[in-house]
């Protein structure tokens, strides 16, 4: 959240917008390539491990939350704001572009400056 709009503003500005999302694309890929040459040992699973489900691990995590009064308030706090946060990116360009006539890198780079907010102190 802190520079990603930001730059992606900015190569769109420079480079247009299906050339960033190849940049995109190619920053995934070296992402990936990076991930799969890792080399750590990993230990086998065990064979009660084997035998759970994702759904089971679900449920148990699911359970555990509901049992704790602050985990519940505060997952529910969390998926509300995430559902609101995530509305006002989806509007914040079309505000920022068509409403108040701001360029694509103008708009990015105040969309980055207010990331700041997310660092720790």
């Amino acid at each position: 959240m802190l520079a990603g709009p930001g730059v992606a503003g900015l190569l769109v500005q420079a480079i247009g917008a299906p050339l960033a999302i190849l940049a995109n694309v190619c920053s995934y890929l070296a992402s990936a390539i990076a991930v799969r040459r890792i080399r750590a040992a990993e230990s086998r699973p065990t064979v009660a491990d084997a035998r759970t489900s994702i759904g089971s691990e679900l449920l148990l995590g699911f359970r555990y939350i509901f049992r704790s009064r602050f985990l519940r308030w505060l997952m529910t706090a969390s998926a509300i704001s995430n559902m609101a946060v995530s509305c006002l990116q989806d509007i914040y360009f079309i505000v920022a572009l068509d409403l108040f006539g701001l360029s694509i890198a103008t708009a990015s780079t105040l969309l980055a400056a207010s990331g700041i907010g997310h660092l720790p102190r």
